[in-house]
C-alpha cells in the first residue's frame, strides 16, 4: 500500500528573543496586558485597550455615517515583546500569520486587515470575508504566500522585499456603521508547515491494517482537522479525523487506511 502526506495551514513556529524561530510553538496572548504592542487610531481615542482577556477596541454608536479613515491599528514592532514578529521571515521559514477575533454585534465590512511592513514599504491583505458571525471567535490564518492570493501591492518583488526584513506586523480594523462595534483579538501567532511527520502500521490495541501518523511542530491545544484523499488531481479530499495537538505533537490513528490501494493526507488547522 502507498500512503503519503501533505499539510495545509499547519502551525509550529516560535521566536526567542536571542534565539531566533525554534520549533516549539508559540503564541501572543493577551493575559495581562497587551503584552508591549502598540496602538494607533483614527480618532485617537480609539486605540486597541486590554478587555482583562483579550485586546479589544470599541466604536461607540453615533446619529453620523462615520467618516472616511477611522481605523485602530494594534501593531507589533521592534523594541518591545512584539519584537519577536520582526525579522527576516524567508530564511526562517515563516509562512503564516494568523489571530483569533471575535466582532461582537457587527461585522467589519468597511475593513479588516492584515499589514506587514518594511520601512516605509508595507504589503497588506483584508480578511474581512473570513469573520462570518457576530458573536462568534474566528481562527484566521493568512498564508505569507502572494501565490495564494489577497496580498497588495500584486508586487512579487516588493512582497519579498518586505518579508526579507519586516520591522512590524499590524492588524487593522476600520469603522463600518454608525451602530457601536466591538471587535477582540488574542492568540496572535506566526507559524511555518509542521517540521515533519512519521507513519507506521500496527499501533497497539488499533486495527490490523491501521496506520498511526505523527505529526511534530504542531500548535499545543490546537485542533487539526485530518483529510485524506485518493486522486490529488481531482481536489477532493475527506475529512477522516479531528484530533487537537498535545506538546508539539499529533498522533492520528486511520483505522480505514487499509481499505484503499493508495492514499494521501493533509493537516487543515481548524
Amino acid at each position: 500500500m502507498i500512503r503519503t502526506m501533505v499539510t495545509t495551514l499547519a502551525v509550529g513556529l516560535a521566536w526567542t528573543a536571542g534565539n531566533g524561530w525554534g520549533a516549539a510553538a508559540s503564541k501572543v496572548q493577551f493575559d495581562t496586558g497587551l503584552e508591549g504592542l502598540q496602538s494607533t487610531a483614527n480618532p485617537a481615542s480609539r486605540v486597541w485597550t486590554w478587555s482583562g482577556d483579550a485586546a479589544q477596541v470599541t466604536y461607540p454608536a453615533s446619529s453620523q455615517p462615520p467618516a472616511p479613515g477611522q481605523y485602530s491599528n494594534l501593531k507589533a514592532e521592534n523594541g518591545v515583546s512584539g519584537g519577536d514578529f520582526t525579522g527576516d521571515y524567508l530564511a526562517a521559514g515563516v509562512k503564516l500569520l494568523g489571530f483569533d477575533v471575535y466582532a461582537a454585534t457587527v461585522l467589519p465590512t468597511a475593513g479588516f486587515r492584515v499589514e506587514i511592513r518594511s520601512g516605509t514599504n508595507m504589503v497588506f491583505r483584508d480578511v474581512k470575508h473570513m469573520i462570518t458571525s457576530p458573536g462568534t471567535w474566528h481562527r484566521i490564518a493568512v498564508p505569507l504566500d502572494r501565490a495564494a492570493g489577497g496580498w497588495l501591492p500584486a508586487d512579487e518583488d516588493l512582497f519579498e522585499d518586505v518579508l526579507r526584513s519586516v520591522d512590524e506586523v499590524c492588524i487593522r480594523a476600520a469603522r463600518s456603521t454608525t451602530k457601536s462595534e466591538t471587535y477582540r483579538l488574542d492568540n496572535l501567532f506566526l507559524g511555518r508547515l509542521h517540521g515533519g511527520a512519521s507513519a507506521w502500521e500496527g499501533e497497539s490495541g488499533s486495527p490490523s491494517g491501521s496506520v498511526t501518523w505523527m505529526w511534530d511542530d504542531v500548535m499545543d491545544g490546537w485542533t487539526y482537522r485530518i483529510e485524506a484523499t485518493t486522486n490529488m488531481a481531482s481536489g477532493e479530499w475527506t475529512p477522516v479525523g479531528t484530533v487537537t495537538a498535545t506538546g508539539d505533537v499529533l498522533t492520528f490513528i486511520d483505522d480505514d487506511a487499509d481499505n484503499h490501494p493508495a492514499r494521501v493526507y493533509r493537516l487543515v488547522l481548524q
